[in-house]
């Protein structure tokens, strides 16, 4: 079975034709559709390696699992042919995965959420109030606290000299 993360050569098609920046084929791809889908399907999702220097973009994701050291051009999502799948090239670590997902979050816009955002906002504000919350009572022991140390101060000037006249 094809597994998420699995680094495949893609053979080139023949009927598509790439124009401007699309990667063609006849390169490495990394199996980036998950794996119920890779079980089913007749296609996957993958995104291309290359190993030639690029820009560096938040959707370009270093991978040493290749045979090659390569960068994973997550901006561009492509869908393959199963029957394209050619030689088995290896598989990415953990670590290489959870910065492809980071790559496709940014890329695809994922993530961001309006209703989760203005949680976060409230959440925020509550942080803030609370930690307002949290040195005005600071303040006010410290002032207690003053206030204390100024009758004790007076009570014991206060004793001296009631004992001086007692005495």
């Amino acid at each position: 079975m094809i597994k998420r993360g699995e680094i495949y050569y893609i053979e080139p098609s023949k009927t598509l034709q790439t124009t401007g920046s699309e990667q063609r084929s006849n390169r490495p791809g990394i199996v980036v559709s998950n794996n119920e889908n890779n079980e089913h399907s007749s296609i996957v999702e993958i995104v291309y390696l290359t190993t030639q220097p690029k820009n560096s973009m938040p959707t370009h994701v270093i991978i040493n699992s290749a045979i090659k050291t390569s960068i994973a051009l997550c901006e561009q999502v492509n869908t393959v042919a199963v029957e394209r799948l050619a030689d088995y090239m290896g598989q990415c670590s953990e670590d290489e995965i959870n910065k492809i997902d980071e790559a496709l979050m940014i890329s695809l816009d994922i993530g961001k959420n309006e209703e989760r955002d203005s949680y976060e906002e409230m959440l925020l504000n509550k942080i803030e109030n609370l930690t307002m919350q949290l040195q005005n009572k600071e303040a006010q022991l410290q002032a207690k606290e003053i206030e204390s140390t100024i009758h004790k101060s007076n009570f014991k000037e206060l004793l001296n000299e009631f004992v001086k006249k007692e005495g």
